[in-house]
């Protein structure tokens, strides 16, 4: 990573807290079709299950993994690039 997104990406979480940055869209190979549970690390409330295609699942499934990655390894499993496109 670049320090110009290093600094973007500091700028854009919580104190304390690092934000996952993936370094290309081509590197997240998550899935894009059927249902999905995410782990408690992600998706810590009660359980369940994404279905991809379902804008509305597709649109809170991105955020909570978004939003809860704690490493670029959690958004090459579990996002796709071409839904972010």
């Amino acid at each position: 990573m670049n320090p110009t997104t290093a600094n973007t990406a500091a700028r854009f979480t919580r104190p304390g807290r690092s934000c996952a940055v993936a370094d290309d869209l081509e590197q997240l190979k998550g899935p894009t079709d059927g249902e999905i549970q995410l782990p408690n690390r992600l998706d810590w409330g009660p359980p369940r299950r994404y279905r991809l295609r379902v804008d509305t699942d597709v649109h809170l499934y991105y955020e909570r993994v978004l939003r809860e990655a704690a490493s670029s390894v959690d958004l090459k499993a579990y996002l796709n690039g071409s839904v972010l496109r």
